[in-house]
């Protein structure tokens, strides 16, 4: 599902066809959720070759992924640690995970925008229902 998903966000832009974390957690539980988050993470981290991060660190980080990013799908997660792996943070192996945390940040920002700039680029002239419909979608 979580390839299916990718695809779609990156074919559509969207992947609102994706279930979000939130759904997961309510179909799946809290703890399946949080260990498919950790082994995203895990495997993104191993990945960028930080072997300092200890196993306590990430399952941190995915629970505080699940709580806070709760609105973002499937996609969106695969999407942000597919970035993380091109280039596009830089990251430091120094086995300091909070860094995730703020580019989890900045991928909302980063996201957002790039929604606003479609929304434009289809012809959406008025401000104001853009930033309402970017609203919507992240208020989920």
């Amino acid at each position: 599902m979580a390839a299916i998903c990718k695809d779609k966000l990156l074919i559509h832009g969207g992947g609102k066809d994706c279930p979000t974390l939130g759904v997961i957690k309510l179909a799946y539980g809290i703890d399946n959720l949080r260990l498919w988050l950790a082994a995203r993470i895990w495997h993104t981290l191993n990945f960028l070759g930080d072997t300092k991060c200890t196993s306590d660190q990430i399952a941190d980080v995915a629970e505080m992924l699940a709580d806070e990013y709760g609105h973002w799908s499937i996609g969106e997660v695969l999407d942000w640690l597919h970035r993380i792996k091109a280039g596009q943070y830089t990251y430091y192996s120094t086995g300091n995970i909070q860094q995730l945390m703020v580019f989890a940040r900045h991928y909302q920002t980063q996201t957002r925008y790039e929604m606003r700039q479609k929304y434009y680029d289809m012809g959406a002239a008025d401000y104001d229902a853009v930033g309402t419909a970017i609203m919507q979608r992240y208020s989920q």
